[in-house]
């Protein structure tokens, strides 16, 4: 039958039951995967046709649970915390229900919190306290796009946790590529158009020269896809952490913003990079100096291009932005695969870039409202990339170096970039 929103839902008045007995439905989908309701609506529904009891099981995400379970309450229904795992055996696609998730498990948060907090006081007191005006090129500063990656890392945990200390850092990182160092002597990574006149203006530069006592920028210096989509993601990311009614600073380097500041730059860095940088394919350049767009494909430059994108789809709802993810996730798929696996960079970092993929990845997946056959696409090609990495771990240890279509042997050394890659994919 159908609901007044004219959509099909469950009829139960032809099931017989004992007296007594009551209806339960342990597999239902909300709008948090492939669903027609929120799950809000989803459990509304469930107690206008008498159930009692609700699991539900999204595709792939516990998204829709929190909402669930408060809907519960207000509706008298139990609500039933599950998922539906996508999984991939032998060629055949196989749908598993998984029942009573403990989201809330109070001793793994404590695990996970203390985890978090280990490395980032480890990591904090590595690279030199924190203070982005040290060069010095051990375990200081010395390229902008490594500072912007702290910023992104940062403004998650603040959102996370919410640590004061890990916003007004990630705040501080930003300002300090931005506008550069007066200790360093850089004028900061913005290529201020009103400073770089034409082609030579806009974007931003990816280092500084010499590192210890820079020199103005000039035309012509590299202005690289993985300092520009970075910065877009971490501006958009400020912009939805930071306060509202914050006065705009008159230093000449500040170190915080405004909310509307971080989206006005999100929005202005995105457009030149993307007219410069991105091709119709969605083929992602790796930067320009002087001349046209360098081209050379590497999945960081693609993942980055696809969270910029997201987010700034997420912000404004304009639909170009998601038809600019799409392209560059399709072209990764078309162009950056060898039977259907990713081609493997080599190189020290170059193993991290799946997990940047898979970050960005599961954002366009889940959190964009694609269609249902979309979703099924990205999801059987980020299945894929699990499986043959799985198939190909090193068993005894159970870790795989990053080259997914290649044998992870017992005696080879795995960095935490490589290794990072195949567990990135699999949290999704």
């Amino acid at each position: 039958m159908k609901d007044q929103s004219d959509q099909y839902v469950l009829d139960t008045s032809y099931i017989e039951r004992p007296e007594g007995s009551e209806l339960a439905d342990f597999h239902t989908h909300s709008t948090a995967s492939d669903g027609t309701f929120t799950p809000a609506e989803t459990v509304a529904l469930a107690a206008k046709r008498g159930l009692k009891a609700i699991a539900v099981t999204d595709h792939d995400t516990v998204g829709g649970v929190a909402e669930a379970l408060a809907a519960g309450k207000e509706q008298g229904v139990e609500v039933i915390a599950g998922i539906e795992f996508s999984c991939a055996w032998e060629g055949l696609d196989i749908h598993i229900v998984g029942l009573d998730l403990d989201l809330g498990n109070e001793e793994l948060m404590k695990k996970y919190k203390t985890l978090h907090s280990r490395i980032y006081n480890g990591e904090k007191s590595h690279y030199v306290n924190f203070n982005f005006d040290d060069p010095n090129t051990n375990n200081g500063w010395f390229v902008y796009d490594d500072i912007m990656w702290w910023t992104c890392a940062l403004a998650r945990a603040y959102e996370t946790f919410g640590t004061k200390a890990y916003l007004t850092y990630s705040e501080k990182s930003f300002c300090r590529v931005w506008y550069g160092s007066s200790k360093v002597g850089d004028d900061g990574s913005y290529a201020d158009p009103a400073r770089f006149e034409g082609a030579a203006g806009g974007g931003m530069f990816w280092e500084w020269q010499p590192i210890a006592k820079a020199n103005p920028h000039q035309p012509g210096d590299f202005r690289s896809a993985c300092i520009n989509f970075p910065t877009v993601i971490a501006a958009c990311l400020l912009h939805q952490l930071v306060p509202e009614g914050r006065t705009a600073p008159t230093a000449a380097r500040p170190t915080q913003q405004t909310k509307e500041w971080y989206l006005e730059k999100a929005k202005e860095i995105y457009a030149w990079a993307d007219k410069t940088l991105v091709n119709s394919s969605g083929r992602v350049a790796d930067g320009i100096h002087g001349g046209g767009p360098e081209y050379s494909d590497h999945l960081y430059n693609q993942a980055t291009y696809i969270g910029a994108s997201c987010l700034l789809y997420k912000l404004t709802g304009e639909k170009t932005y998601l038809s600019k993810a799409q392209k560059a996730a399709d072209y990764v798929i078309s162009n950056m695969c060898t039977n259907s696996i990713l081609k493997f960079e080599n190189g020290y970092e170059q193993g991290v870039y799946t997990a940047i993929y898979a970050q960005y990845m599961k954002m366009l997946i889940y959190d964009c409202g694609l269609s249902k056959t979309l979703t099924n696409k990205y999801l059987k090609h980020i299945q894929r990339q699990m499986q043959k990495g799985w198939d190909n771990r090193d068993q005894e240890r159970g870790i795989q170096a990053g080259n997914f279509a290649k044998k992870t042997e017992s005696t080879d050394v795995v960095e935490s970039y490589g290794g990072s890659g195949l567990p990135a994919l699999m949290l999704m």
